[in-house]
């Protein structure tokens, strides 16, 4: 049942995606960016950890490489926020194994 979900889902974000591009609406848009905001709110905030992963999949800001970042770094409040939704969906022990890889491609 779920699978059914996730597969609607997915052909909702790229039908939305490709009809805006079509109407000639890019990013800088407010009512693309406005839908946009509203679709990744609904997936991040969403029951299912799957859903959840998929809006952190769509979501995911630039973080920097474990190598690249010295002991003072700081992430920005986006980052810092992916990253602990990242933690706490770890940290629940419902999850499939495709989430587990989905998580450790993130």
């Amino acid at each position: 049942m779920i699978k059914h979900y996730y597969i609607l889902f997915i052909t909702l974000v790229f039908s939305g995606v490709s009809m805006a591009k079509e109407n000639g609406i890019n990013e800088n848009d407010e009512l693309f960016k406005q839908w946009d905001d509203s679709l990744n709110s609904y997936l991040l905030n969403h029951p299912h950890p799957d859903v959840q992963i998929t809006g952190l999949s769509l979501s995911s800001p630039d973080l920097p490489l474990i190598n690249e970042a010295d002991a003072h770094f700081k992430l920005n409040h986006e980052q810092q926020n992916y990253v602990d939704h990242i933690n706490r969906l770890i940290k629940q022990n419902n999850l499939s194994g495709q989430a587990i890889f989905k998580l450790l491609s993130l």
